[in-house]
């Protein structure tokens, strides 16, 4: 089953055109309610920071996207592990998201890694 999604990057606002019902499902909607809805508005508040990378910057060609926290239409968070294959077609690029599940303590190993630079940080418990 492909957890897929594909937005069209416009304008510094993300847009899904084409969503799979198992993407939808993942964060408790219906395909068409997602359809023409900003990508941004399901990224949780504590990831924003990565919004500030320009989606058009992302070369054509596969990228991992790493694990985001998100935001599902229950306000609870879920947690995923996302890469994507961007292309352009008449001067308009569009990404397709793969996503699989992740969790919570993938996510803070991936931050922490981030924050610090250390390749395999552990998390105390």
């Amino acid at each position: 089953t492909k957890i897929q999604c594909t937005v069209k990057i416009c304008n510094d606002n993300p847009m899904f055109i084409n969503v799979t019902t198992p993407y939808a499902e993942l964060f408790g909607y219906k395909e068409l309610q997602l359809i023409s809805r900003s990508y941004e508005n399901l990224v949780h508040p504590d990831d924003y920071y990565k919004l500030d990378i320009d989606p058009k910057d992302l070369p054509d060609g596969y990228n991992k996207l790493g694990i985001w926290k998100m935001i599902k239409l229950d306000k609870t968070p879920v947690y995923i592990n996302a890469t994507g294959n961007v292309i352009t077609c008449d001067n308009t690029r569009f990404l397709t998201i793969n996503v699989e599940l992740s969790n919570q303590k993938e996510y803070q190993k991936q931050e922490l890694k981030n924050l610090t630079g250390l390749q395999n940080p552990e998390l105390k418990e």
